[in-house]
């Protein structure tokens, strides 16, 4: 009888087991049948699984940017012997995952012993990678979009690449204009008449009341103000000290009215530009727009004080020794850079090499998903460990005794978060993996949560 009842607990198990896994057992078995398909065979296979809601749900979870974890691999294999949760379903980690997303070794181990219910390793695999949102779809929001209008919410800005890697284009590209790269924080205004909101390029919006800003804003056009926040007392200040006195008025959350900034107005989009993914004019033509506008509130309104436009060092045709040379004026008045636009190119929503920038030294926004102790000084911080190219790297220097203390009693201030480094170099071991050599911490972004290696 004994027996009879323990082969019955046992099968109860299985069963029970079976029932919880067997949503996200249907989406892997759906993400192995997608890996046949390639190019244009991908959208006909995403058309198919138009009554699939489970996987629809997933690729939206995946794609979506906003819908952040907070868990690397590192965290996960710390507690990968954790014991297995037969309770525990998809939905109730996923669901746990989305508001506590800080990257606690209690979530971590939550998700474990949700993973751990399933001794197959490729399904196990997935899970892990799903949970640390890094699996390989070979499918980009874009695409599902396509097929699925709006399924996956997506916030795109253009970004410059590196000049460094893009020197031809100065001839290719034709007329541009440098302009002085500020030390400011990226800002993205939505102006329409229900909504004002300012947001990271990331699509996160800040918190509180920019007034000053906000009111001047409301004067203009309906639209997409691309831009940046920036002190606007900062003369005699190296570029490092305005970002960290910039960013100690945006990301302080105590006061909702944030004043003392000005917006370093960039570009301008309708918002059916936006949504369609570039001007429908050349910058040329946004450029003498938004000129304009400064100058008919100066002419005939109340000039603006707080919305301006980025100092400009040079326009025409542009060679490498005139940007370096505008490049090393910045950096005579403690400037951080330059970056360029070309007249005859529209603005993008995406990566682009039709707008460039220089900086004074290598930087990367890389996600830190780990911390590690002093050997030396025990129960201190030693450093972070981030994500680099499919390898991890370790950084221990930039740290002030303020923040190392702060990232050492709470983790969660870094662990998930997008950080940004300095480096001399990249290096590459005998095995092909890549890391960074004497990366020195700089800073936490809080304004966005996409790795960037340019």
């Amino acid at each position: 009888v004994v027996r009879l009842e323990s082969r019955k607990v046992i099968l109860n198990k299985i069963c029970r087991r079976k029932i919880i896994l067997k949503k996200i057992k249907g989406i892997y078995e759906t993400y192995l049948k997608s890996k046949q398909f390639t190019g244009n065979s991908r959208e006909d296979f995403l058309k198919e699984q138009e009554n699939n809601k489970d996987y629809l749900e997933f690729l939206k979870l995946m794609l979506d940017k906003h819908s952040v974890f907070g868990l690397g691999r590192a965290k996960l294999k710390k507690v990968a012997n954790t014991s297995a949760n037969e309770n525990l379903g998809y939905d109730d980690v996923v669901k746990h995952l989305m508001s506590n997303n800080t990257g606690k070794e209690e979530d971590a181990q939550l998700v474990m012993s949700f993973v751990n219910q399933t001794s197959d390793e490729g399904f196990k695999t997935f899970l892990i990678e799903t949970f640390t949102k890094t699996v390989r779809l070979g499918l980009t929001a874009k695409t599902v979009n396509k097929v699925f209008p709006m399924l996956v919410p997506v916030f795109e800005v253009q970004r410059s690449k590196n000049l460094n890697e893009h020197w031809d284009k100065l001839e290719k590209n034709g007329e541009g204009v440098i302009y002085e790269k500020l030390e400011d924080v990226r800002a993205i205004i939505t102006h329409q008449p229900n909504e004002f909101s300012i947001k990271s390029r990331e699509g996160k919006e800040f918190y509180g009341d920019f007034q000053e800003i906000r009111e001047e804003i409301q004067r203009l056009d309906y639209g997409i103000y691309d831009g940046g926040l920036i002190i606007q007392d900062r003369e005699e200040l190296i570029h490092s000290e305005v970002l960290r006195k910039t960013l100690s008025i945006v990301s302080n959350k105590k006061d909702k009215i944030k004043v003392g900034l000005e917006f370093v107005w960039y570009n301008y989009l309708t918002i059916d530009e936006f949504q369609h993914g570039q001007t429908y004019f050349n910058y040329a033509v946004n450029r003498s727009l938004m000129d304009s506008v400064l100058e008919n509130e100066y002419l005939y309104g109340e000039a603006l004080k707080f919305v301006v436009r980025p100092p400009i060092l040079f326009e025409g045709d542009i060679t490498k020794d005139i940007a370096l040379e505008c490049f090393d004026y910045v950096q005579q008045h403690k400037g951080e850079g330059i970056f360029i636009n070309f007249l005859n190119h529209p603005y993008y929503c995406k990566r682009t090499d039709t707008t460039l920038k220089y900086k004074s030294e290598n930087t990367v926004d890389l996600r830190c998903v780990d911390i590690y102790e002093s050997e030396l000084n025990p129960n201190t911080l030693a450093g972070i460990v981030l994500e680099y190219k499919g390898n991890t790297t370790n950084c221990g220097i930039g740290f002030t005794e303020e923040i190392a203390k702060k990232i050492w009693e709470d983790p969660s201030i870094i662990v998930g978060k997008i950080v940004e480094v300095k480096y001399t170099e990249e290096s590459e071991d005998k095995n092909g993996k890549k890391a960074l050599r004497h990366p020195s911490f700089l800073r936490i972004r809080d304004d966005k949560d996409e790795v960037s290696y340019d």
